[in-house]
């Protein structure tokens, strides 16, 4: 596997090409090091991709930022010591796509009126990350959430309901994260159509209002290296408008539910790297 090389840089060379390239619209600062993002990131008005992904020492966007007008993509993916953002990031309501890692229990308030512009959140590594309860509400745009390595996020449920233009739902490696818990017996209706479970070391039972929610609208379902599911339940042939089911890695799954494979829609199985559940099907 190839190594990621991280070099620490100067102020004084980011500031001699931003000078130089006063018309670009991407900027790619990607491993390279540096406290304090430079003040003349400020002066690229044209700017629509700022990338600052694994910069493991940045710890302070410069207030400046707030004034590319025409940014739409942020990436801090791997930003692990970035803990001050600028109060006016609220004035960004041009942002779509944003990356982020943090170490706070919460996100960062950098303004409702930024993130209800955001159509595509992802957040990395985010360890100390119990909900993002404060912001959710101000989500109202967004249609990817892509959780990955939240060791401390505890239920969704709450929060997942009052996305309601959310269409892709991924969550990677967060062994605490609750699905089944809350608001049963509530009117629970989400849109997703992509719905990606990866690496839940005790996921016990699909969750069924996620689902079930997305009954009509649901296209694709990957469930990846769930050790402890060791059925699929009745329910799953509710997902009318379901296309493609993949099912890898899950060594306890024994069997598919009566009538899974008379969904009309499903015109793709695949099931990798589960030795009983292939088993039971050659019989």
């Amino acid at each position: 596997m190839q190594s990621i090389q991280f070099e620490q840089v100067s102020e004084s060379f980011v500031n001699t090409w931003t000078s130089n390239f006063k018309y670009s619209r991407l900027l790619c600062l990607s491993v390279l090091q540096f406290e304090v993002l430079p003040v003349s990131v400020s002066a690229l008005k044209h700017l629509t991709c700022l990338d600052l992904s694994w910069n493991l020492i940045l710890k302070k966007l410069y207030a400046g930022i707030c004034k590319l007008w025409s940014l739409q993509i942020l990436r801090l993916l791997g930003c692990s010591r970035l803990k001050n953002f600028p109060n006016n990031m609220g004035k960004m309501i041009g942002l779509r796509y944003l990356e982020m890692s943090t170490t706070d229990r919460h996100l960062p308030q950098i303004g409702a009126e930024c993130f209800s512009s955001l159509r595509y959140l992802h957040l990395y590594n985010c360890h100390h990350l119990e909900s993002f309860s404060e912001v959710v509400q101000s989500l109202t745009s967004l249609r990817t959430l892509i959780l990955k390595g939240c060791d401390s996020l505890n239920s969704l449920l709450d929060d997942i309901q009052h996305l309601k233009r959310l269409e892709k739902l991924v969550i990677h490696s967060c062994p605490t994260v609750t699905l089944q818990m809350g608001l049963q017996g509530k009117d629970f209706r989400l849109n997703l159509k992509v719905f990606i479970i990866y690496n839940l070391e005790g996921l016990e039972d699909l969750p069924q209002m996620i689902l079930e929610g997305s009954a009509n609208t649901l296209e694709y379902l990957r469930i990846d290296s769930c050790p402890k599911l060791t059925e699929l339940p009745a329910w799953l042939v509710n997902l009318t408008a379901l296309q493609k089911l993949e099912i890898v890695s899950c060594q306890g799954l024994s069997s598919l539910p009566d009538g899974i494979l008379n969904l009309f829609n499903l015109s793709e199985l695949t099931i990798q790297n589960c030795p009983t559940l292939s088993e039971s099907l050659m019989k």
